[in-house]
């Protein structure tokens, strides 16, 4: 099978969406449902806010890892959908009755209407580094999402009336793979006119080099598949963009306080200005017409009458491709309830609709309980957002030159229920 012929076949399989917006996995952070933003101390701290860096807490030195420093990263990973879960399995399609048109509409309703969206995120941190109130990290992610279409659903229940023609369209789709450098640095600061006021005041902010490995979009995408009584067609248009090397940057900014004994609060703005620029080694358009039929007694020649309907009409160089690194803002609040008990709560907005991020907000609600002075124990809940609702579980081994930290999540709904789940794993030297 020829590339294009199996990226055509990818496409109406599968469709490609919007990639998914930047967020960080931090083992910790992820056993809070990203309720972290007043706690994070070291390297931690890029992705929520860099004036913690100005707060009681922060080691001296701190060097956070995966596996083995420098050479063994761990990847975090969420992979989750917009339908599925195991309870939908057993409920509707392993039960072994018969479905009849009724029961097949109730089914299509539990289906958005853009589809079941598959969406990963893989995110490797390469290192994270923090010294007195400075903190540095490297990290590569990939973000993006797969898209069933609805129309495929609806053929597999119901057939397809000859002549009709399924409709997909893959339009506005983005993936991204970004190498990202980030710097970040938090002072204490005294204004006696609001520090009167508060134990602690600091304020912080950051820089993110950003460099794109390689991005993908469809600037259109619409393709008819049709069945007839002795053939199938396909007929369309695909306008194609990709990029390979590209450079950007973002900045950070943020305010933290210590306002007693039991009370912390701050607020943070993430990636301001986030952009990538695509082209430095290349950046190309291509338009593809598709016209392919495969009669029926011809399947087992279909990779070859689909690479033979597929045209390349025009391929050129493109100036001006970008794509965003969301920006967000974040708030946290923190109270402590007992010396081994805290309570968490934090609110996020993205500012943004690229990179499939969502303008609805985020509220999460953690809670961090140290069963013993070495071993803390994590649960949250965050509902809003694309995901919807999260609820998560994490803990750690901490102890006073290494800690060991743990986080899971489910997305979407708990146990059987849940539309899919992240994991991650990380370790840090202290000194």
């Amino acid at each position: 099978m020829k590339l294009k012929t199996g990226i055509l076949l990818l496409i109406l399989v599968l469709g490609l969406n919007s990639g998914r917006a930047q967020i960080y996995l931090y083992p910790k952070g992820m056993g809070l449902a990203n309720s972290y933003a007043t706690q994070s101390r070291g390297a931690d701290v890029i992705g929520y806010n860099p004036a913690n860096l100005g707060m009681p807490g922060n080691p001296r030195f701190n060097l956070a890892f995966g596996l083995i420093p420098f050479v063994a990263p761990f990847p975090s990973v969420q992979i989750s959908n917009s339908a599925i879960s195991p309870a939908f399995l057993w409920d509707h399609f392993f039960t072994g009755n018969y479905l009849d048109d009724h029961a097949k509409e109730q089914l299509l309703s539990f289906f958005p209407d853009q589809g079941l969206v598959l969406s990963p995120l893989v995110q490797t941190r390469l290192l994270g580094l923090s010294f007195g109130r400075w903190a540095v990290m490297a990290g590569v992610d990939f973000t993006g999402a797969v898209t069933v279409p609805k129309s495929l659903f609806r053929f597999a229940l119901f057939g397809n009336q000859f002549g009709k023609p399924i409709t997909l369209d893959a339009s506005e789709t983005e993936m991204q793979a970004i190498f990202s450098i980030a710097v970040a640095h938090g002072r204490e600061i005294k204004v006696p006119a609001i520090t009167d006021y508060l134990q602690r005041l600091a304020v912080g902010g950051g820089v993110k080099l950003l460099i794109g490995g390689g991005y993908a979009g469809f600037e259109n995408f619409s393709v008819d598949l049709t069945t007839y009584h002795d053939r199938i067609a396909m007929e369309g248009d695909v306008t194609a963009r990709a990029g390979a090397g590209g450079f950007g940057i973002a900045f950070d900014a943020g305010v933290a306080a210590q306002i007693n004994d039991k009370m912390a609060a701050n607020l943070a703005f993430n990636n301001l200005l986030g952009t990538v620029g695509w082209g430095f080694l290349e950046a190309k358009e291509k338009v593809f017409k598709v016209q392919v039929e495969i009669p029926s007694d011809q399947f087992d020649k279909a990779d070859s009458l689909i690479d033979e309907g597929i045209t390349v009409e025009s391929i050129r160089d493109i100036d001006g491709l970008s794509s965003a690194y969301p920006s967000y803002l974040i708030m946290g609040f923190e109270y402590r309830l007992l010396d081994n008990l805290r309570l968490f709560s934090n609110y996020k907005q993205y500012l943004t609709t690229k990179i499939a991020s969502s303008v609805t907000p985020i509220l999460a609600f953690g809670v961090e309980l140290h069963a013993l002075p070495f071993l803390p124990v994590r649960t949250g809940i965050s509902l809003g957002g694309q995901d919807k609702f999260i609820w998560s579980f994490g803990f750690g081994l901490n102890f006073t030159r290494y800690n060991f930290d743990l986080g899971f999540s489910q997305v979407g709904g708990m146990f059987n229920h849940s539309r899919g789940f992240a994991f991650a794993m990380g370790q840090s030297l202290s000194f």
